[in-house]
Protein backbone atom coordinates (compact mmCIF):
# COMPACT_ATOMS: atom_id res chain seq x y z
CA UNK A 1 0.00 0.00 0.00
CA UNK A 2 1.21 3.34 -1.04
CA UNK A 3 0.94 5.49 2.46
CA UNK A 4 1.23 8.92 0.50
CA UNK A 5 -1.23 7.83 -2.70
CA UNK A 6 -3.69 11.03 -3.84
CA UNK A 7 -1.66 13.08 -1.55
CA UNK A 8 -1.82 16.93 -1.91
CA UNK A 9 -0.15 20.41 -0.57
CA UNK A 10 0.32 20.37 2.71
CA UNK A 11 -2.09 17.18 3.62
CA UNK A 12 -1.08 15.27 6.09
CA UNK A 13 -1.03 11.67 4.88
CA UNK A 14 -3.24 10.09 7.88
CA UNK A 15 -1.30 8.78 10.98
CA UNK A 16 1.78 10.52 10.03
CA UNK A 17 3.43 13.44 12.57
CA UNK A 18 6.81 15.04 12.08
CA UNK A 19 9.44 14.71 14.60
CA UNK A 20 11.29 17.94 13.50
CA UNK A 21 9.72 20.17 11.21
CA UNK A 22 11.24 20.92 7.72
CA UNK A 23 12.02 24.42 6.17
CA UNK A 24 9.49 23.07 3.44
CA UNK A 25 7.28 20.55 2.41
CA UNK A 26 4.42 19.51 0.28
CA UNK A 27 3.07 16.69 -2.36
CA UNK A 28 2.18 16.59 -5.73
CA UNK A 29 -0.22 14.16 -6.90
CA UNK A 30 1.86 11.59 -3.67
CA UNK A 31 5.31 12.66 -4.05
CA UNK A 32 6.74 14.37 -1.37
CA UNK A 33 9.56 16.46 -0.93
CA UNK A 34 10.87 17.64 2.42
CA UNK A 35 13.55 20.89 2.61
CA UNK A 36 16.14 19.78 5.92
CA UNK A 37 17.21 23.16 7.48
CA UNK A 38 20.51 23.70 7.62
CA UNK A 39 22.87 22.00 9.36
CA UNK A 40 20.00 19.80 10.65
CA UNK A 41 21.59 15.84 10.87
CA UNK A 42 20.27 12.09 12.71
CA UNK A 43 23.59 10.81 13.56
CA UNK A 44 25.43 10.01 16.93
CA UNK A 45 28.44 10.12 16.53
CA UNK A 46 30.75 6.76 16.91
CA UNK A 47 33.56 8.13 19.11
CA UNK A 48 30.68 10.27 21.29
CA UNK A 49 31.86 13.63 19.90
CA UNK A 50 28.76 14.66 18.60
CA UNK A 51 25.07 14.03 18.77
CA UNK A 52 22.70 15.69 16.06
CA UNK A 53 18.52 15.00 16.27
CA UNK A 54 17.30 17.66 14.75
CA UNK A 55 16.91 16.18 10.99
CA UNK A 56 12.86 16.48 9.69
CA UNK A 57 11.86 13.08 10.23
CA UNK A 58 8.07 12.41 8.79
CA UNK A 59 6.94 8.74 10.76
CA UNK A 60 3.55 6.33 11.14
CA UNK A 61 3.95 3.63 14.01
CA UNK A 62 4.15 0.59 12.57
CA UNK A 63 3.31 -2.80 14.47
CA UNK A 64 4.74 -6.00 14.59
CA UNK A 65 7.30 -6.95 10.76
CA UNK A 66 6.79 -4.65 7.56
CA UNK A 67 8.44 -3.94 4.93
CA UNK A 68 8.50 -0.38 3.39
CA UNK A 69 10.14 1.23 0.39
CA UNK A 70 10.51 4.79 -1.10
CA UNK A 71 12.06 6.11 -4.66
CA UNK A 72 14.15 8.79 -3.20
CA UNK A 73 15.98 11.76 -5.00
CA UNK A 74 18.19 14.62 -3.47
CA UNK A 75 19.45 18.18 -3.97
CA UNK A 76 23.54 17.29 -4.86
CA UNK A 77 24.96 20.13 -3.09
CA UNK A 78 27.46 19.57 0.01
CA UNK A 79 28.31 16.66 1.65
CA UNK A 80 25.91 14.56 3.28
CA UNK A 81 23.46 16.23 1.90
CA UNK A 82 20.79 13.18 1.86
CA UNK A 83 16.93 11.60 2.00
CA UNK A 84 16.45 8.83 3.90
CA UNK A 85 14.35 6.13 5.36
CA UNK A 86 14.77 5.76 8.85
CA UNK A 87 13.34 3.12 11.89
CA UNK A 88 13.06 4.75 14.94
CA UNK A 89 12.81 3.29 18.44
CA UNK A 90 14.32 6.80 20.58
CA UNK A 91 16.72 9.01 20.57
CA UNK A 92 19.68 6.11 21.18
CA UNK A 93 18.14 3.43 18.86
CA UNK A 94 17.16 3.98 15.84
CA UNK A 95 18.77 3.07 12.24
CA UNK A 96 19.29 4.95 9.06
CA UNK A 97 19.20 4.10 5.06
CA UNK A 98 19.83 7.09 3.39
CA UNK A 99 20.72 8.28 -0.45
CA UNK A 100 23.48 10.62 0.84
CA UNK A 101 25.94 13.13 -1.16
CA UNK A 102 28.72 10.98 0.52
CA UNK A 103 32.14 12.95 -0.28
CA UNK A 104 30.09 14.27 -3.18
CA UNK A 105 29.22 11.03 -4.47
CA UNK A 106 25.78 10.03 -4.23
CA UNK A 107 25.80 6.49 -2.31
CA UNK A 108 24.02 4.44 -0.45
CA UNK A 109 24.37 4.99 3.32
CA UNK A 110 23.41 3.12 5.96
CA UNK A 111 23.72 3.40 9.87
CA UNK A 112 22.70 0.87 13.07
CA UNK A 113 22.72 3.37 15.93
CA UNK A 114 22.89 1.68 19.55
CA UNK A 115 24.01 4.00 22.08
CA UNK A 116 26.00 5.72 19.04
CA UNK A 117 25.80 5.09 15.19
CA UNK A 118 28.48 3.10 13.02
CA UNK A 119 28.14 4.61 9.67
CA UNK A 120 28.81 2.27 6.64
CA UNK A 121 29.39 3.41 2.66
CA UNK A 122 27.28 1.12 0.07
CA UNK A 123 27.13 1.51 -3.80
CA UNK A 124 27.43 4.78 -5.83
CA UNK A 125 24.69 5.35 -7.70
CA UNK A 126 24.70 7.50 -10.81
CA UNK A 127 21.16 7.71 -11.26
CA UNK A 128 18.95 10.54 -9.91
CA UNK A 129 17.27 8.66 -7.39
CA UNK A 130 17.14 5.02 -6.10
CA UNK A 131 15.19 2.51 -4.48
CA UNK A 132 15.57 1.63 -0.64
CA UNK A 133 13.85 -0.68 1.34
CA UNK A 134 13.25 -1.60 5.21
CA UNK A 135 11.82 -4.41 6.02
CA UNK A 136 11.98 -6.11 9.76
CA UNK A 137 11.26 -9.77 11.07
CA UNK A 138 11.45 -9.54 14.90
CA UNK A 139 14.24 -7.83 15.90
CA UNK A 140 15.70 -8.48 13.36
CA UNK A 141 15.87 -5.58 10.52
CA UNK A 142 17.21 -5.51 6.56
CA UNK A 143 18.11 -2.70 4.68
CA UNK A 144 18.53 -3.65 0.41
CA UNK A 145 18.92 -0.51 -2.48
CA UNK A 146 17.71 -1.11 -6.26
CA UNK A 147 18.45 0.44 -8.95
CA UNK A 148 15.41 -0.49 -11.42
CA UNK A 149 12.65 -1.58 -8.24
CA UNK A 150 12.88 -5.50 -9.21
CA UNK A 151 16.68 -6.09 -8.26
CA UNK A 152 17.57 -5.80 -4.87
CA UNK A 153 20.80 -5.58 -2.94
CA UNK A 154 21.24 -6.49 0.76
CA UNK A 155 22.61 -3.13 2.66
CA UNK A 156 22.89 -4.50 5.73
CA UNK A 157 21.35 -7.06 8.28
CA UNK A 158 20.66 -6.30 11.81
CA UNK A 159 19.85 -6.53 15.12
CA UNK A 160 18.09 -3.96 16.63
CA UNK A 161 16.49 -3.56 20.60
CA UNK A 162 13.11 -2.89 19.61
CA UNK A 163 9.58 -3.20 20.90
CA UNK A 164 6.67 -4.45 18.92
CA UNK A 165 5.82 -0.83 17.89
CA UNK A 166 7.94 1.50 15.91
CA UNK A 167 7.91 4.62 14.18
CA UNK A 168 9.30 4.47 10.49
CA UNK A 169 9.26 7.08 8.19
CA UNK A 170 11.28 9.60 5.97
CA UNK A 171 13.74 11.63 6.44
CA UNK A 172 15.86 14.91 4.60
CA UNK A 173 19.16 15.96 6.37
CA UNK A 174 22.13 19.23 5.39
CA UNK A 175 24.59 18.34 8.12
CA UNK A 176 27.34 20.76 6.24
CA UNK A 177 25.19 22.68 3.70
CA UNK A 178 22.39 25.33 3.89
CA UNK A 179 19.36 22.96 3.14
CA UNK A 180 18.87 19.75 1.33
CA UNK A 181 15.52 19.33 -0.73
CA UNK A 182 14.71 15.54 -0.57
CA UNK A 183 11.96 13.71 -2.84
CA UNK A 184 10.00 10.61 -2.46
CA UNK A 185 7.97 9.66 -5.28
CA UNK A 186 5.89 7.08 -2.96
CA UNK A 187 6.44 5.20 0.46
CA UNK A 188 4.98 1.55 0.30
CA UNK A 189 4.12 -0.36 3.32
CA UNK A 190 3.41 -4.26 3.46
CA UNK A 191 2.80 -5.75 7.02
CA UNK A 192 5.17 -8.67 5.66
CA UNK A 193 9.10 -8.66 6.09
CA UNK A 194 11.05 -10.09 3.28
CA UNK A 195 11.15 -13.56 2.81
CA UNK A 196 14.35 -13.81 1.96
CA UNK A 197 17.20 -11.13 3.44
CA UNK A 198 19.91 -12.51 1.11
CA UNK A 199 18.17 -12.35 -2.63
CA UNK A 200 15.49 -9.39 -1.50
CA UNK A 201 12.93 -11.56 -2.64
Amino acid sequence: MNLFEGCQGREMPKGFAWINEPSDWGFDDGRLHIVAPPKTDLFRHPGGEIVRADAPFLYFVAQGDFTVSSRIGYERKEIADAGAIVLYVNAEHWAKLAFEHSNRVPTVVSLNTRGVSDDANGEVIEEDEVYLRASRIGKRFAFHFSRDGKLWTLVRHFYLEAPDVVRVGVSAQSPHGDGCRATFAYLEHEPAPVIDIRSGE
